[in-house]
């Protein structure tokens, strides 16, 4: 009897820390992650056809050399792809070849930073072209712009 009552007090014990996790944090403009899927991020990767590396960036993006929520008084880290793979820790600025748009608004790359010059679209997951090589912007992104209001 003893024995039941400290394996089902275990058990509650486990249930409540479950419960009480903290749930996942969404993500704003400038935060990055691996691609894991269903994010709303952009997934950039460093070869073609969705080859080597990637990193997952979400929104607003005036400048891939600058993570601007990372900013410190020791200065600002730029983005680089994450995974392994061809291309890993490179900066992803001027580096992206392939992309893949896992979020369901459209995802812009620019040529240049602050959103201006010559940009691919990438329409949300599922419709039209959601994935494949950059083309105006192979090698040479700056910059990424969300649109959720489509």
């Amino acid at each position: 009897m003893r024995l039941r009552l400290t394996i089902g007090a275990v058990i509650c014990a486990i249930v409540g820390l479950l419960s009480a996790a903290p749930s996942a944090t969404a993500l704003g403009n400038g935060d990055y992650t691996t691609c894991s899927h269903y994010e709303g991020t952009l997934c950039l990767f460093y070869n073609s056809n969705l080859g080597g590396s990637r990193v997952g960036i979400y929104g607003q993006v005036p400048n891939y050399g600058i993570i601007e929520p990372a900013c410190s008084d020791t200065g600002c880290p730029a983005y680089i792809f994450m995974t392994s793979g061809s291309g890993e820790y490179q900066h992803v600025k001027n580096n992206a070849a392939s992309a893949y748009n896992e979020a369901s608004w459209v995802y812009w790359v620019y040529y240049n930073s602050n959103y201006s010059g010559p940009r691919d679209q990438w329409d949300p997951e599922g419709y039209g072209t959601f994935y494949g090589n950059l083309n105006a912007t192979y090698n040479e992104n700056a910059s990424q712009l969300a649109n959720a209001d489509l």
